[in-house]
């Protein structure tokens, strides 16, 4: 796709979906139903998920116009075995997972009411304002919890814990749980909020 680059209106979504790992499928297929119809529709995932082990990949034995975040050539399930040895090398700050903007969202993400005392509010207030939607980690935990699933050693865990806000939800009914992140100024983050450090950080406020 020729022009195609990441919106700075919508980066969460899209900036990390220009890594060299993530596919994307193409909306306008004469079979093509719901969102996906409209020619302008545009999905990213990562092929290597069982739920996309159906889809039908198409590769090309050319560079794809396509930017991404990491420097090198982008040539469909290869991505991530081409893209290895330049993450290797890579400075710390060429990943968008290990900034400071994203670190900053993902705290307002897993801890919603941390600015009560500066008056600043999770969600703007405006009519259906999707409140149902804070501490989704937190509540994924107590979900989990309320199942009561079988318990061998009482230990959990917690695959992609970011900063921390499923994990220690885990720890208030488990005795001990592990957590790891792809990125590791997520898990720096985490691990100074459990040695009881003041935290603080920035969010965007758009209205």
């Amino acid at each position: 796709l020729f022009h195609v680059e990441s919106s700075s209106v919508y980066d969460d979504f899209s900036t990390p979906c220009f890594d060299g790992k993530h596919s994307m499928i193409v909306g306008g297929s004469f079979m093509s139903t719901g969102d996906e119809a409209s020619v302008f529709a545009r999905f990213h995932f990562r092929p290597h998920f069982l739920q996309h082990s159906g889809f039908r990949l198409v590769a090309s034995n050319e560079d794809a116009p396509a930017t991404h975040l990491f420097p090198g050539s982008f040539a469909g399930q290869a991505a991530a075995r081409d893209q290895a040895a330049v993450e290797e090398s890579a400075d710390a700050t060429d990943n968008v997972y290990e900034t400071d903007d994203l670190l900053n969202m993902y705290w307002g993400l897993h801890y919603p009411s941390s600015g009560t005392k500066e008056g600043v509010t999770p969600i703007l207030d405006h009519n259906n304002s999707p409140l149902h939607g804070l501490r989704f980690p937190q509540r994924v935990a107590e979900l989990l919890c309320s199942l009561e699933p079988v318990r061998t050693n009482n230990r959990a865990l917690d695959v992609g814990c970011a900063v921390g806000g499923s994990s220690f939800e885990l720890a208030k009914s488990f005795d001990h749980v592990e957590a790891f992140d792809f990125s590791n100024n997520f898990i720096d983050a985490a691990k100074r909020l459990q040695s009881g450090d003041d935290v603080t950080f920035r969010i965007p406020v758009e209205g």
